[in-house]
């Protein structure tokens, strides 16, 4: 289990199928001898929700092989760029108005240092950041990368020096650990899971600071 609904920014809490959603999970988590979860975080949200016992519930992590991620690409340069990434989907529960507020602040010191975001869709859409983005596109603040293919963004994150991640939901997502794969230093919130696998020195607890 990677999501559910004993998550406040789950997909189905913020499309209002919050009821099919639990009707579902709960039958699950009857019937089943064993629940496995990806991370402690989600595993306590769902016991904390009183949605199932301790004596169920088993973490395993995320089933990732880096090596695969590596071998996708035959593009591993020996340095990086002054490249940062937003490697989430461009979705509210992301946060991806921090990023957008990070990127003004440090292009206004640097502009050598480049943003960049990525999605496999053709547009932006979903938050009401979307407009802001594609205004600091249009002054050069961030690079938006439109309906990139997975190899293209194997190459950007080859060449990255930071991913940058807001997330209010993420679970050990795919997302980060590929761009750890590539070789990108993270940059994380320590508001869900990424305490479980990054050091402190890789948590920020206010983008201000």
């Amino acid at each position: 289990n990677l999501a559910g609904t004993f998550e406040n920014y789950d997909f189905l809490n913020l499309t209002g199928m919050t009821s099919w959603g639990q009707y579902l999970e709960k039958s699950w988590f009857a019937f089943c001898k064993k629940v496995f979860f990806g991370s402690e975080t989600l595993r306590m949200m769902a016991i904390r929700n009183r949605m199932m016992t301790v004596g169920k519930s088993v973490v395993t992590g995320l089933a990732f092989n880096s090596e695969d991620v590596y071998n996708t690409i035959d593009y591993h340069p020996k340095e990086k760029k002054d490249i940062v990434m937003f490697p989430h989907r461009w979705d509210t529960e992301k946060r991806p108005e921090i990023f957008l507020k990070v990127a003004k602040k440090i292009h206004g010191i640097n502009p050598n240092i480049k943003f960049i975001i990525t999605t496999g869709r053709k547009d932006l859409r979903g938050t009401a950041s979307m407009d802001e983005a594609l205004r600091l596109q249009k002054q050069g603040v961030v690079d938006i990368k439109f309906a990139l293919p997975k190899p293209e963004y194997y190459k950007l994150l080859a060449n990255a020096k930071i991913v940058f991640s807001s997330a209010l939901q993420d679970t050990v997502g795919n997302a980060m650990m590929e761009s750890i794969t590539h070789g990108c230093t993270p940059v994380a919130t320590d508001e869900v899971s990424y305490h479980e696998y990054l050091p402190q020195n890789f948590l920020w607890h206010n983008v201000d600071e």
